[in-house]
């Protein structure tokens, strides 16, 4: 029988909830905050870029949300594993994940590439247009697969509780990277090619730090699982 007491919150609980979701919640924020800033350089640039690139940004959004999908479960698989005290299993989780949306980007690429003119061709006339979005389709679909490995990283994190780490992290490598970039490189040399490096440079950036974080972290997690099962 339900009684009074079952309706009060939990403070325990609700506390864990918030250290998880809070940092989860303004990670994702911080992407749109930089993306108005490199929005600003985007329409420096004419009507037929910010053309081109909405063209390009229907079939990037198919190649991200693939990726991202198979990102997004390393958390649970993160986060299960390490209940049951099962490194190997931790550790796999992201290189098969990794190599899971290779063959995926990999395979997708292959089709779309090949193909992206006459694509665009038939969602406009304007060969300006069109050469303008074939140009992104070459330099940033590809980066995709670091968009997405950035990914399985920062939810690595996540999985062992370590969202704070996570959001940081991105803030510093993705977010504060990209506006310094946009505000210092871009006046330098404002072309289609400069705008659209900003996104590899802050994944492959991010991706160091990530990883340079993750490896003492992973050794720590074997490190206290080793002891605990040497106690059972």
């Amino acid at each position: 029988n339900l009684t009074k007491k079952d309706f009060i919150p939990d403070l325990k609980t609700f506390k864990e909830i918030l250290i998880i979701g809070l940092p989860s919640g303004a990670q994702g924020s911080l992407f749109a905050f930089s993306n108005l800033i490199i929005l600003t350089a985007k329409n420096s640039l004419g009507a037929s870029f910010l053309s081109a690139n909405s063209l390009c940004n229907q079939f990037e959004n198919i190649f991200f949300a693939m990726g991202d999908a198979v990102a997004v479960s390393v958390i649970s698989f993160i986060s299960q594993n390490y209940g049951a005290r099962n490194y190997d299993r931790m550790l796999k989780s992201i290189f098969c994940a990794v190599g899971l949306i290779a063959i995926i980007q990999a395979l997708s690429l292959s089709i779309f590439l090949p193909c992206s003119r006459g694509i665009f061709g038939l969602m406009t006339e304007d060969p300006e247009i069109i050469e303008m979005a074939v140009t992104q389709s070459l330099v940033l679909t590809p980066m995709y697969l670091l968009c997405n490995c950035m990914g399985v990283l920062a939810n690595a994190f996540k999985g062992l509780g370590k969202t704070l780490t996570s959001m940081l992290i991105v803030l510093f490598g993705t977010c504060l990277l990209r506006i310094l970039y946009i505000k210092i490189i871009f006046p330098i040399k404002s072309t289609i090619v400069t705008v659209f490096l900003v996104y590899p440079i802050s994944w492959g950036f991010t991706i160091i730090v990530l990883i340079a974080f993750l490896i003492p972290l992973l050794k720590k997690v074997k490190k206290e699982l080793t002891a605990e099962n040497a106690q059972i």
